[in-house]
């Protein structure tokens, strides 16, 4: 009971020692690498994971979505408390299983899509590929998406990267 009211207290000091006035916070320097930090959207929120915090060129890797989205945007960049990191990578299993998704844009930095990443994402019909930098695509990761219907980039290269993708999956998809 002691405990509870000294909790209780604790709560109203710090619910009303708030300012109220707006105020925004400002970091001077990017995150530790390894730090997983979020992001939010209209309907969901994305986590990114620090792979480098190098203060000229702070980059994170798009590790997963919550909440419900049919269309997902991996931006090319993301800005945290005055920081921006690029975002250079999806990690393996991102997506995985993820149902509600049936659109996915990947931005212009992800250089590395890691195994599994929309393996079993069931409704995914269409992925928007705006990286020309992309280098390594992981494995197994379109198996699963029998409803992928386009894929659609402007690089040679990363099309003929993901016609293997489809060809190891069975897919019937459309590459453009």
């Amino acid at each position: 009971m002691v405990f509870l009211a000294i909790l209780l207290s604790f709560v109203a000091f710090v619910s009303y020692s708030q300012p109220t006035e707006a105020y925004s916070i400002t970091a001077s320097a990017p995150y530790k690498k390894g730090t997983v930090i979020y992001t939010r959207s209209n309907a969901y929120r994305m986590a990114y994971k620090v792979t480098s915090s190098n203060k000229k060129n702070p980059q994170v890797t798009c590790l997963a979505t919550y909440g419900w989205a049919e269309h997902i945007i991996i931006p090319p960049k993301i800005k945290v408390y005055g920081i921006t990191y690029k975002v250079t990578a999806i990690a393996k299993n991102a997506f995985r299983g993820y149902t509600p998704m049936t659109s996915v844009t990947i931005g212009k930095n992800v250089k590395k899509i890691g195994d599994n990443a929309f393996k079993n994402a069931t409704n995914l019909e269409q992925l928007r590929i705006t990286s020309k930098e992309l280098t390594s695509l992981g494995n197994n990761v379109l198996e699963g998406d029998e409803k992928l219907t386009r894929i659609i980039t402007k690089s040679r290269d990363v099309c003929n990267m993901f016609r293997e993708a489809v060809k190891d999956a069975g897919l019937d998809t459309v590459l453009q």
